[in-house]
């Protein structure tokens, strides 16, 4: 499913022009951390501050990216499938940012295989840019969707937060050899 997803939608998307006016003032940022505002209040006490403060941490520390018209909403309660086979993506949100997001967002999405070799598969067809933070990213999308989880699937929080666990480890241990390589 994200394999066909990022080849026939996430590859697909154009980088906004400039001159078009009012996206001069946007940034993809402001977005990041209004979003994770936003997620920080209902998450409460499900997450230890300290995890709060890594992902402000985290959205800090993201790169500036060419921003796309994005889709904004690829969770999977938004694929139509016909014959088992991906055939639309409905409800966009006419988001503009960095393509990534959406397929992060996709894999965030739902609590089902939420590993590392999963991501990795579908990063094999996606021809955007990998952020450098890959490992990052993936906690920002995850603590979003732990916020719309809390909202909307109370029943996947075991699961999103067994997630959350294990991409912050990799965080964490990516940095740790990073550091330790003099990057």
């Amino acid at each position: 499913m994200l394999q066909d997803l990022t080849v026939g939608l996430i590859n697909e998307y154009k980088p906004i022009m400039r001159g078009w006016g009012w996206h001069e003032k946007f940034t993809w940022h402001k977005f990041l951390q209004q979003e994770i505002m936003g997620a920080e209040a209902i998450i409460g006490k499900h997450l230890p501050n300290e995890d709060a403060v890594l992902v402000r941490k985290v959205v800090k520390d993201q790169p500036r990216e060419r921003l796309y018209f994005l889709h904004g909403d690829c969770g999977v309660h938004n694929f139509l499938f016909q014959d088992g086979q991906l055939c639309g993506v409905i409800d966009p949100l006419h988001l503009f940012g960095p393509p990534m997001y959406d397929l992060i967002f996709a894999f965030c999405s739902s609590p089902d295989s939420l590993d590392e070799k999963t991501l990795q598969d579908a990063l094999l067809f996606f021809n955007g840019e990998i952020p450098g933070e890959l490992y990052g990213s993936v906690l920002i999308g995850l603590y979003i969707r732990i916020a719309r989880c809390l909202l909307h699937h109370p029943e996947d929080l075991a699961a999103y937060l067994e997630a959350w666990t294990y991409w912050k480890a990799l965080y964490y241990s990516l940095n740790l050899q990073l550091k330790c390589n003099g990057n």
